[in-house]
């Protein structure tokens, strides 16, 4: 069985990959086939996950509020009249629930997460104070006190890798807790990487800001801020498009050493003999193409 996972692992891998060749009907196979079992798997999992879990067995069940689970159904049925013209007009009722519960829903979640929490953490004031408070002062001597005590622990006789690496986590943890304690009680390095970050981040909203703000030219010192929200704006298109590659490259990076590991003998050589006939195949309808193209040309 492992070997024929990795026969169709390397040969629906192949499939797709022969697209970077031309469209063919290998490539074909693999996109019907994709496409297909997604259907099909999202089908199976709805069926079970939605109509048994929380439909069915909630009927067949003694709870007396059970009979409410039937008014989603009807909502869910009411959304299926949209193929039948004489009746569509039903579905409206249906899509307007919908949209107002995932509205309602939605909004709030939005607004907080990508408003109101950005909002406060430009909000911040762009120079940190030291808190030279007795409190303050304690919680710093506390956390370098501890910290020392973590560092100076001796590691115990016979410690395994997974036991060292989680008493090494544990001492930088115990650090990164002092400095962060001592850069609210004493202007450190830390709270000055902190207020440029801050600073960073108030100019660049702004100035990307003011970018898009029409209402006067863009000239003298007007123009150069603008120029830098542009800088901001082309440094954030980057990041995000570089991100972007980078996770997919990660993708292709699993299917290459997928490829390399099925290619040994203990999987029958499942690469290079798929290969070597995909394109044993791919030259065959070539060519046999290629002389009814001069059929017809004749």
């Amino acid at each position: 069985m492992e070997i024929f996972g990795a026969w169709l692992a390397v040969g629906l891998t192949l499939f797709m990959f022969s697209f970077l060749y031309k469209d063919n009907p290998f490539y074909k196979v693999g996109e019907n086939l994709y496409v297909g079992i997604t259907i099909g798997y999202f089908v199976i999992q709805l069926w079970y996950k939605t109509w048994i879990d929380k439909v069915w067995d909630v009927l067949k069940g003694e709870a007396h509020d059970r009979f409410l689970v039937l008014i989603p159904v009807v909502i869910g049925i009411l959304l299926l009249t949209r193929f039948v013209p004489k009746i569509s007009w039903m579905s409206r009722w249906a899509f307007a629930f919908v949209i107002g519960y995932g509205s309602g829903l939605a909004i709030p979640a939005t607004l907080t997460t990508s408003v109101v929490i950005q909002a406060q953490a430009t909000a911040k004031p762009l120079i940190t104070m030291p808190d030279k408070s007795e409190a303050a002062a304690k919680a710093t001597e506390g956390a370098k006190s501890n910290a020392e005590k973590v560092a100076a622990a001796p590691a115990p006789a016979g410690e395994t890798t997974e036991a060292k690496a989680k008493r090494e986590e544990g001492v930088r943890v115990a650090r990164y807790k002092y400095l962060n304690a001592r850069s609210q009680s004493e202007y450190s390095f830390l709270t000055a990487y902190k207020d440029f970050t801050t600073i960073v981040i108030f100019v660049g909203v702004f100035s990307v800001l003011f970018y898009f703000f029409f209402s006067i030219e863009h000239k003298g010192p007007v123009r150069v801020f603008s120029r830098i929200g542009i800088l901001f704006l082309m440094i954030y298109f980057g990041a995000s498009y570089g991100n972007t590659v980078m996770g997919r490259l990660s993708l292709l990076y699993g299917r290459i050493l997928d490829l390399k590991d099925y290619s040994r003998p203990m999987y029958g050589c499942a690469t290079p003999v798929i290969l070597v006939l995909m394109i044993a195949v791919l030259a065959f309808l070539h060519v046999k193409n290629k002389g009814k193209e001069e059929e017809h040309a004749a």
